[in-house]
């Protein structure tokens, strides 16, 4: 047996799989946000998003909870995904910056009234 072989079979092997997506951000709140994509993502994925605004990264962890066909778009889906509350937001958390966007619009989330295509990895 092959040394390949005998890892596989005497060890406990964990892995994990990732692939960089394209999505476009519709729709953002504190809790979640509804995502466009070209493929669909099942339900209970889990991912990191990554937005660029204005040149500064703010990431989150979520998890996919639908994915729905557009209709008559083609092949395009919509994603409504939760933020995962793993850890504390820190300052280039997409909650945190949503939470500081909020309160200087009293409330209001009017930056994000327009689609953002920058959006990376889901």
């Amino acid at each position: 047996m092959d040394a390949v072989k005998v890892f596989l079979t005497t060890q406990v092997v964990i892995g994990v799989l990732g692939r960089d997506l394209t999505v476009r951000l519709l729709e953002i709140s504190r809790a979640g946000c509804l995502l466009e994509s070209s493929h669909p993502v099942p339900a209970g994925t889990v991912g990191s998003l990554v937005v660029e605004v204005q040149g500064t990264a703010y990431v989150d962890r979520l998890r996919v909870a639908r994915c729905d066909v557009i209709a008559g778009a083609g092949d395009r889906h919509h994603l409504g995904a939760q933020f995962l509350s793993l850890y504390t937001p820190g300052d280039k958390s997409l909650r945190h910056y949503v939470a500081e966007r909020a309160a200087e619009v009293e409330g209001t989330l009017s930056f994000w009234s327009t689609p953002h295509n920058d959006v990376r990895r889901i």
